[in-house]
């Protein structure tokens, strides 16, 4: 038999713990009874990001997509990236790239499995307040590169965050086009392998007993409680 993920004790200091803080016993005994203790467990074995909130909408591609071509690499919903670095392919601020040169750096330096996706790009769009002051300061466009898909007139596009717009919006982009010094690509600062970044994800209720068996638990800094 396997061994269970949640332990008696674990269950023991919660509530002591929940006491202390005066938190309401039906919020620690729910999170320890309904399953949401032992999801929580296996996110943090998995080395999945875990986030309280409502469940994603599925993404909802452009109509003009005709095949998407690495969905293997990308996250399935509108997903937080967390953490995101920016690169620049060399010579790209030269202006002397077209985006098929930069897609293909991406690939040679093995950094599609670190690329951001649609998804990511998206959850930006809807969360507009949380995109880093310096890429709207700089007008930047993000790209989420391993989002690479087949337009119906044949050509491939790729999606960015417009960042230079009155208000931030994901676009898409032909990769016949040149790539200049205000396009990087974003990356995750860290690799969730093997779900790429998409989150665990928490309802809402019980909150406050969650946050509490996160602490208990020294739950990794991912966490998005």
């Amino acid at each position: 038999m396997a061994k269970p993920l949640v332990s008696d004790n674990q269950g023991r200091e919660a509530a002591r713990i929940g006491r202390k803080v005066d938190l309401e016993r039906s919020k620690y005994q729910v999170v320890l009874t309904d399953g949401t203790m032992t999801s929580i467990m296996e996110a943090i074995r998995d080395g999945r990001l875990i986030t309280i909130g409502p469940m994603p909408i599925d993404l909802v591609y452009p109509d003009w997509v005709r095949e998407r071509l690495t969905p293997e690499l990308e996250v399935t919903k509108i997903t937080n990236p967390g953490e995101v670095e920016l690169y620049f392919s060399p010579s790209q601020k030269l202006g002397n790239l077209i985006g098929n040169q930069v897609h293909k750096d991406h690939e040679e330096k093995d950094l599609l499995k670190r690329a951001l996706s649609f998804g990511h790009l998206k959850w930006y769009e809807e969360n507009s307040d949380q995109i880093p002051d310096e890429w709207i300061k700089k007008g930047l466009w993000v790209y989420g590169m391993v989002s690479k898909v087949r337009h119906a007139n044949g050509n491939r596009y790729v999606p960015y965050l417009d960042c230079d717009a009155g208000r931030p919006c994901v676009c898409w982009c032909n990769l016949v086009c040149r790539w200049g010094a205000h396009e990087p690509s974003g990356l995750l600062a860290t690799l969730l392998s093997p779900y790429f970044g998409e989150s665990f994800y928490i309802k809402q209720e019980p909150c406050s007993g969650a946050r509490l068996l996160f602490y208990l638990l020294k739950a990794p800094s991912s966490c998005n409680i």
